[in-house]
Parts: structure tokens; sequence; C-alpha cells
């Protein structure tokens, strides 16, 4: 089952109940861009880990009686911003370890005056200096632990 949820923000939390799997899987999904998935998680301690980092409240919402379902008020927009050096990053951007490529990598986030709209920025693959992935034994554990965003 999904359940997708729009009231404020255009940021949605989907459940997916897997009969097969004793997991729940959660993605974060951003409405403007059907295709884009920000973040999946093994379970919800993940997500909210991960939405801790960024500094982000979950709001629990019972829009469907009956389902678990949650959201947030802000926009987190991942439009793949990619950066060649961390002089080009907005001022006060805040590390994050996040995919860039299929890579885990030091990615950077920063959020807007009216703290609504959160914006990811991943480093350029080509980019020696900024991207420095994680070994595949690294990345495994790391994901393993907090989930794939």
């Amino acid at each position: 089952m999904v359940i997708f949820m729009s009231i404020k923000g255009n940021v949605v939390y989907s459940y997916f109940d897997n009969p097969s799997s004793t997991k729940t899987k959660i993605g974060i999904e951003n409405l403007e861009s059907i295709n884009c998935n920000i973040a999946s998680f093994e379970n919800e301690k993940q997500m909210k880990k991960f939405l801790k980092k960024l500094g982000v409240k979950v709001i629990n919402r019972n829009l469907y009686p009956g389902d678990k379902c949650c959201g947030t008020d802000y926009n987190i927009k991942d439009g793949n911003v990619k950066f060649w050096d961390k002089k080009s990053l907005p001022r006060g951007a805040k590390k994050i370890k996040a995919l860039s490529n299929g890579s885990l990598v030091d990615c950077y986030f920063t959020k807007d005056k009216q703290n609504k709209t959160i914006e990811i920025y991943r480093p350029n693959p080509n980019a020696k200096k900024v991207y420095r992935p994680l070994s595949v034994k690294k990345h495994i554990k790391y994901t393993r632990k907090h989930g794939v965003y």
C-alpha cells in the first residue's frame, strides 16, 4: 500500500507495506518531480534521524483513518545541484553524507530564511577535490544503518 499526502510543502512520506518482508519501506519524494526519490529507509527510526539532521520535524497527520501517515511543512528540494568546489557553496551550508552518482560522499544542504525550503547540494563526480566516495564496505555499512539519501 502507498499513502501520499500533501497538505503543506511538497514532500511526502510513502509507506510501503510488503507482506513478504518484515520491514516497512519508507521513501521521501518530491511532488514537483514525480520521479525524484530524495531518500529511502528501512524503518521510521532511520527516517526520523535523517530529518533531525536536516532540522525538520515530523508532523503526524491522520488523513486516512487506520493508515499511518506523516509529513512536514518543509519543501526538500533535490534538483541534483552539483558543485565543483566547496567555495561555490552558499554560506552556512551544512555537511551531510549522501549519494552522488551512486556513491556516498560529503554533500551539503541549506535552509532558506523562512526555514521552509531545504536545498541539497551534491558534488560533481568529476570534481576530485570534493568527490571522495566511501569504500564499498563502508558504503554498505552506512546505508544499512542510516538508509539511502
